[in-house]
């Protein structure tokens, strides 16, 4: 595509159904993270994907969305957001909880309807939508082989203004430099899963924590139609250690500790991913 191309990260969908096979509370210590308690409230959250979810499980509204992409609509109809935000914040009434429910949710669609693919110029523009929104946090489970100077620039941006930034990596190993855009990045935080791994494994450089590389396995989630779907990849991974940052934020800030510098979260997330 123009400007370089980018495609949500290989997810594999196996089960979609009316409800979830089982309840599912999602929590750090489920995925091998020491535990850390909170709801995720007055943690501002931009899920950068395929749109705007519309499920019963999931509190959105339209007017802290935006569609960056040339769809019709800010709906996601490809089903990649919805399972992102589900085990971010889904709020458990059928089954499915996230790990802050009560995350204040904004949602840029960057990804195609038609094929998960988008530009660098969406998501440029849907990173400086975020800055204005004032967000804490930004998640981005999609990747790219390509570097681009404009979005090098708004990531730095958006990180000396104290956003952390989350982003998928694929199934790579500790090493970065195998990571795609904008995972790659040194400001952004690198979620990738691994076949070969039982415990999570994290990622640094200088002593700084840069990522987290986890075991490969299926997450039940929300999904299109106000339907619930089992799925596996790095995207769902992303999500997960997302998750955890909200309520790392959360507890952090009620502290008084360092919030606005990203890299205090990043290390804190890394020190929770491995259990003593």
């Amino acid at each position: 595509m123009e400007n370089g191309s980018f495609k949500c990260n290989k997810t594999e969908l196996k089960n979609v159904s009316k409800e979830p096979k089982r309840r599912v509370i999602y929590s750090p210590a489920l995925f091998g993270f020491k535990n850390v308690q909170g709801d995720g409230k007055y943690v501002r959250v931009a899920i950068l994907d395929s749109g705007l979810p519309v499920h019963k499980n999931i509190l959105t509204d339209e007017f802290k969305s935006k569609n960056f992409t040339q769809s019709k609509s800010v709906l996601d109809s490809l089903g990649h957001s919805t399972a992102i935000a589900g085990i971010i914040a889904a709020n458990g009434e059928n089954g499915i909880q996230g790990f802050a429910p009560k995350t204040d949710l904004f949602f840029g669609k960057v990804l195609l309807d038609s094929n998960g693919y988008g530009n660098h110029e969406s998501v440029i523009e849907s990173i400086l939508w975020s800055i204005t929104r004032e967000v804490d946090i930004i998640v981005m489970s999609f990747g790219s082989s390509e570097d681009h100077p404009g979005l090098r620039d708004c990531i730095r941006k958006a990180h000396k203004l104290g956003i952390s930034m989350f982003a998928a990596c694929g199934n790579c190993t500790v090493r970065t430099k195998d990571a795609s855009f904008p995972a790659r990045y040194d400001e952004v935080f690198s979620v990738g899963y691994s076949n070969t791994i039982s415990t999570n494994e994290v990622i640094k450089h200088s002593g700084k924590t840069k990522g987290i590389i986890t075991p490969s396995c299926d997450f039940e989630t929300t999904f299109l139609d106000s339907k619930f779907v089992t799925m596996s990849g790095s995207s769902l991974c992303n999500a997960v250690v997302a998750g955890v940052s909200v309520l790392v934020y959360q507890n952090m800030r009620h502290k008084g500790l360092g919030i606005k510098d990203s890299q205090n979260i990043y290390n804190e997330v890394g020190s929770l991913a491995i259990k003593d």
